[in-house]
């Protein structure tokens, strides 16, 4: 726990001329870094520390039409 960590997250779009259709594709933590997202230290009052680890890259597509 705390050493420093650069997360870089990405997003690319295109959408038609009049704006009814678009796909984008996207991407999180793309480096895949591994590091938590909350730490808490409870040893002192409850005998334990609890902590969540970030999710690991994540990458997608969407489609989107507006009628």
């Amino acid at each position: 726990m705390g050493d420093s960590y650069t997360v870089f997250n990405g997003r690319l779009s295109f959408s038609a001329l009049d704006e009814r259709w678009g796909v984008s594709i996207w991407g999180r933590n793309l480096g895949d870094e591994e590091y938590f997202n909350f730490w808490a230290d409870g040893r002192e009052t409850l005998g334990y520390v609890y902590s969540h680890v970030a999710a690991p890259r994540t990458y997608g597509v969407e489609l989107a039409y507006r009628f």
